[in-house]
């Protein structure tokens, strides 16, 4: 009698775990190439590349190197005094270095309005604090949004098998 209740028992363990079994969710990228052409896949999209020599292009950089070196500042502070020192002198290094980049920002033209704000934002990125982890994520999706208008994306031209409408004349 106890071994057929322990069958029981098993069976219904196990019919529990085969319908409790976790499915499996796969992420959708919409990946959109050069030509304006639409792909879903299930590996990420490739990235843009900033590929231009203007002022702008070269200011998109030099910034996008500030924000990781801004995030290193900030993960590597710890509680203990000498880290904490060693984080401002880091920190202090790393603002004098942004304030270089300080003209060149300012002498963008309006249409890089992110690029400035973003330049404001890595300005409280590298800093020692909690809040410097936040100024470095406002940051880089300034600096995204910048490359977006950066990154030049042809006009979507129609396949080549779609028919124009013919005009009466």
């Amino acid at each position: 009698m106890m071994i057929r209740n322990l069958g029981w028992i098993f069976l219904k363990l196990l019919a529990v775990s085969i319908v409790a079994l976790p499915t499996s969710y796969a992420a959708v990228y919409k990946c959109v190439d050069d030509q304006g052409n639409t792909s879903f896949s299930s590996i990420p999209c490739p990235t843009k590349k900033i590929t231009g020599d203007s002022e702008a292009h070269k200011l998109w950089k030099e910034l996008k190197a500030f924000s990781t070196r801004g995030r290193l500042i900030v993960r590597t502070i710890g509680a203990d005094v000498e880290s904490i020192k060693a984080c401002r002198i880091r920190s202090n290094e790393f603002k004098e270095d942004l304030a270089v980049l300080g003209e060149k920002v300012e002498k963008l033209e309006q249409e890089h309005a992110d690029i400035r704000r973003a330049y404001r934002a890595l300005q409280d990125c590298g800093v020692c604090q909690a809040r410097g982890m936040g100024q470095c994520s406002k940051a880089d999706r300034l600096l995204n949004s910048a490359k977006n208008a950066l990154v030049e994306i042809p006009e979507k031209q129609p396949p080549p098998w779609v028919r124009k409408r013919w005009k009466k004349q």
